[in-house]
């Protein structure tokens, strides 16, 4: 693929109902979530701890607020994966485990080696791919972020991760491809793959607190743009998945890839 590339908080009903993003006027109908037996995690994505709905830590909240959904939540909560999509320059594994950031039990880490030609063709990537709503096993549906404003997560780039390229990035309909994403995928030909990204620095020394305001997020290339150009409109109402990636960018050589994500929500 060519490119050129717990802090909590939970919403109270009133609190989603004040929210507004952007030039986005879309708010949930007062009353739309019943006072539940707990604090509601309406904007939490993953903690990778496993415990909402009793599923497991590699699963989307399924009590993830989705705008113009039924119920006002995500239809089929969305696995967490990393794809080996580059062998074989790459290799890569998922662990959950301990400490998570901030004190909490788990987080997602992500360990492998990327391998780049730089051969201006192949762009070796080590992927983490958090899907948002999926049919399972393989297919894809797309998630209406449109009531947001950002995502904020937890990253932790460990001292011997030596990529030197990170982004985090946020597939859309118009920029993904069949290949990468059943059922939504909606893109052909070279200009594929140019997602909305934004780029991260490490190692972090230890868990860093990152806030992406979708304001931030630009096309990661400039050979092809998306209508609208930002991400706004139509891009919020296709995200697929959120997906942190490593690599080289076409400068040849290997790296050590080890990271770590945990507390990922939506603000």
């Amino acid at each position: 693929m060519k490119l050129n590339f717990k802090q909590l908080w939970l919403l109270s009903p009133l609190a989603v109902v004040l929210i507004v993003v952007g030039c986005q006027t879309n708010v949930p109908p007062i009353g739309a979530y019943p006072a539940p037996a707990n604090s509601p995690q309406y904007s939490l994505v993953n903690n990778f701890d496993g415990n909402f709905d009793s599923q497991p830590s590699t699963f989307t909240n399924s009590n993830l607020f989705e705008l113009n959904s039924p119920n006002d939540l995500i239809g089929s909560p969305g696995t967490w994966t990393a794809p080996n999509n580059s062998a074989p320059y790459a290799s890569e594994s998922l662990t959950i485990k301990g400490p998570g950031a901030a004190g909490t039990a788990n987080g997602c880490f992500v360990t492998g080696t990327v391998t780049d030609p730089g051969d201006g063709k192949t762009y070796p990537q080590i992927l983490l791919i958090g899907g948002l709503d999926a049919n399972p096993p393989i297919t894809y549906n797309a998630y209406d972020g449109a009531f947001w404003s950002g995502v904020k997560f937890y990253i932790n780039i460990l001292p011997d991760d030596t990529a030197t390229y990170r982004y985090f990035n946020v597939p859309t309909t118009q920029e993904a491809t069949a290949l990468a994403f059943p059922g939504q995928g909606k893109c052909a030909g070279s200009t594929c793959y140019n997602y909305f990204g934004y780029q991260l620095s490490g190692p972090t020394n230890g868990w860093q607190q990152i806030t992406v305001n979708f304001s931030q997020m630009s096309n990661i290339a400039t050979n092809f743009q998306t209508t609208p150009p930002t991400f706004t409109g139509v891009n919020l109402q296709q995200i697929i998945a959120l997906q942190w990636v490593e690599g080289r960018n076409n400068v040849a050589g290997t790296s050590n890839v080890d990271f770590g994500v945990d507390e990922v929500y939506f603000f």
